[in-house]
């Protein structure tokens, strides 16, 4: 904004906006011949309606500041006097101003205060123009920020399930750690079992080995006993014994067949125990069986665990989707932002070329304007009455030259003066404190 300029108002301009933006009544001579407490008046009045700042905040001196002081009562009209030239000189830097000073407070020009309340003005008046502006971009901003307010309680919500997840998969990962835990422990019993089933497996073919042996020693005693029997009958129908030795050989053959009962009893013990470990044995190839089943189970029950892992899986890369598309759109969002700003701050800028053009237009037409005028005017004076206005013309210009060479060199010495009062003042204060020290050494 410090490339452009603002139009330069005319006393009477001046006076019809101030009485239509502040209401109060001015006239062209309050600004050919400026007071101070009227313009310092109009200034505070302005700072309050255009910036919404009470006066008492900034006529409030601040703490520190008039502590530092060494009598601060000396300076009570001082501070608001500085406040108030800091404010106006903040303000009218953004009204491209950017010399403004104390002494247009304390002894206004009509110049420059002409200049500076038309500064004011053209500052009203862009700042009248932007308030839709302003709005819209409120209701904008208002807008982006419900939107914003919507992405992030669909974020939380989105969390949240995150967390519900997360919370589930604890739980069944928990859960697969506890059936993991029995599979293994499944797994050793079984491998115990299986290696006693294998034992038995081993013992049961060895038995069974010593059995069909035993059988078939059986099967031969048989035949040989069947065998000696024909042999004995053929023997005892060519033979006669005496009966001595056929006694003798009957209590022999009592005494062998009590022999064989006895082996043939503990043969069928023997038999009943390979039965009994038998029996064992099927039992333990049953529990085998129902360990089996459970191992198949808890294998289903963990496939089923793998489907739910993989449906959380989805769900992740779902919610993750979610997230990349949430940043795409907040990416999408800041830079729609961004360009609406540029977009904004070059249409500002074409509005305020447009309206420069249109006002120095018009100040051109309204120069030509006057100077047709005033050469219309010229024609119908004498060349005599123009040379004696001519004359008055520069008498009072030299006396007014004059009278501003003398204000300014009274100014002069009179800031000489306030600076030798000030250092008298200083000096006036160090010697006080001195003697201070010296009259109270604690």
């Amino acid at each position: 904004m410090a490339a452009y300029s603002f139009p330069l108002l005319s006393s009477a301009d001046l006076a019809s906006v101030l009485h239509e933006v502040l209401g109060e009544t001015f006239s062209e001579e309050d600004f050919k011949n400026p007071q101070s407490t009227k313009i310092q008046k109009l200034y505070a009045t302005f700072l309050q309606r255009l910036i919404n700042t009470p006066m008492d905040k900034i006529n409030q001196p601040q703490w520190e500041a008039s502590q530092s002081a060494l009598h601060p009562e000396l300076y009570t009209d001082t501070f608001p006097l500085m406040n108030l030239t800091l404010a106006m000189q903040r303000f009218m830097v953004g009204s491209m101003v950017k010399d403004f000073k104390m002494k247009d407070i304390l002894h206004p020009k009509p110049k420059r205060t002409r200049r500076f309340l038309s500064a004011i003005v053209n500052f009203w008046r862009f700042s009248v123009e932007r308030e839709d502006v302003y709005y819209n971009i409120c209701q904008e901003i208002q807008g982006s920020l419900a939107e914003r307010s919507a992405c992030q309680e669909r974020t939380s919500q989105i969390k949240e399930k995150i967390n519900l997840i997360r919370m589930n998969r604890a739980e069944e990962e928990e859960h697969a750690k506890q059936l993991q835990d029995k599979i293994d422990d499944l797994d050793s019993k079984m491998m115990a079992q299986q290696q006693d089933q294998a034992g038995l497996q081993r013992d049961i073919s060895r038995l069974r080995a010593t059995v069909a042996e035993k059988a078939a020693l059986a099967d031969k005693r048989k035949l040989s006993s069947l065998n000696k029997k024909d042999t004995v009958s053929k023997m005892q129908a060519q033979v006669v014994q005496s009966p001595e030795r056929m006694k003798a050989d009957i209590s022999r053959m009592h005494s062998t067949l009590a022999s064989r009962k006895e082996t043939k009893k503990e043969k069928g013990h023997r038999v009943q125990e390979l039965r009994g470990q038998n029996e064992n044995c099927q039992l333990l190839l049953q529990s085998s069986d129902q360990g089996d089943a459970m191992i198949t189970a808890i294998n289903t029950e963990l496939e089923k665990q793998r489907e739910g892992q993989a449906a959380l899986e989805g769900v992740r890369d779902q919610i993750q989707v979610e997230k990349d598309q949430l940043r795409d759109s907040t990416a999408q969002e800041g830079h729609l932002n961004r360009q609406r700003e540029s977009k904004q701050e070059k249409l500002v800028k074409l509005q305020l070329q447009h309206q420069h053009t249109i006002t120095a237009l018009q100040e051109n037409v309204q120069r030509e304007q006057r100077e047709m005028e005033d050469c219309f005017k010229k024609q119908e004076k004498k060349l005599g009455h123009i040379q004696v206005l001519n004359e008055q013309k520069n008498a009072i210009k030299k006396k007014m030259n004059d009278e501003e060479n003398s204000h300014e060199e009274q100014m002069r010495k009179k800031k000489d003066n306030y600076e030798h009062l000030l250092v008298a003042l200083d000096s006036y204060h160090k010697d006080l404190s001195i003697s201070w020290e010296q009259a109270d050494p604690r």
